[in-house]
């Protein structure tokens, strides 16, 4: 599964010395995640232990802590959004202290954008402000409202290429490759550890994600899990600590400076 931001690994100008472009040679399939991505970023992960959905509070905090860093919100903006996403699930029939209603469907983000702006009427200033800021992320599409499991199943069984430089905003790419990761992650707890690869994760230009708390998770567990990931970019500035740390791998190219210092 290849991240692309730039759509370099679809341009018919990567070829090999036959003349057969990467698409060709890898005979891969292209998602255009501005098409839509089968995936609800809302979804509550399986626990592997017990098989039944963890605590839906647990998504409610994460998914708008991600949407905060992402889209660069202030600490009134980022109370508001994760209430507004409490409310949601809540209107699903969630409690908290009820574990059996934590498997009802979960909400859409379609529902989080009627509660946003519904707020914005009733009270205005900072939720103005924050719907402003976050408006792309509702209104261009990207996360279909009924996503379909199946639909997202069939990336791993072809080299699928997510084209993200369709995207309106560098925030929707990041947003999109955060969501997708998470269910990769997911879907990894839930099918349990393996020592056969099931799916390797190729993120270029990996400054976009590097310090992001998903990719993180990821890297340190996903070995166990079987899934391999690859990640690139310009500086050694631009990893986690836990990328040195985890990662089993390392390909350096001329360096100098900090960032040969660091590398050594």
């Amino acid at each position: 599964v290849i991240f692309d931001f730039q759509g370099e690994y679809m341009s018919s100008s990567l070829v090999n010395g036959s003349g057969e472009t990467f698409l060709e040679c890898a005979k891969a399939k292209v998602l255009d995640a501005s098409d839509g991505i089968e995936v609800n970023p809302l979804e509550i992960p399986v626990d592997p232990h017990s098989g039944k959905k963890q605590n839906y509070m647990k998504t409610v905090y994460q998914v708008a802590a991600s949407l905060t860093k992402i889209f660069g919100l202030g600490d009134i903006q980022h109370a508001i959004l994760r209430d507004s996403i409490n409310q949601t699930y809540i209107q699903n029939g969630f409690i908290v202290t009820n574990k059996a209603t934590w498997e009802n469907q979960v909400p859409s983000l379609s529902q989080v954008w009627d509660i946003l702006k519904q707020r914005e009427e009733n009270e205005g200033g900072n939720v103005r402000n924050l719907n402003l800021r976050i408006q792309p992320l509702f209104e261009t599409g990207v996360f279909i409202d009924t996503p379909d499991s199946q639909g997202f199943e069939e990336i791993f069984k072809q080299t699928s290429i997510i084209r993200l430089s369709n995207l309106a905003t560098p925030e929707l790419m990041v947003a999109v490759s955060r969501f997708v990761l998470q269910k990769i992650y997911s879907d990894m707890l839930a099918k349990g550890p393996s020592s056969d690869l099931r799916v390797f994760v190729v993120i270029d230009e990996a400054h976009k994600l590097s310090y992001e708390e998903t990719l993180t998770e990821l890297i340190r567990e996903a070995r166990k899990y079987g899934v391999g990931i690859l990640l690139a970019s310009q500086s050694v500035k631009d990893f986690d600590r836990i990328v040195f740390d985890i990662v089993g791998t390392k390909v350096s190219l001329q360096l100098e400076g900090d960032d040969a210092k660091i590398m050594a």
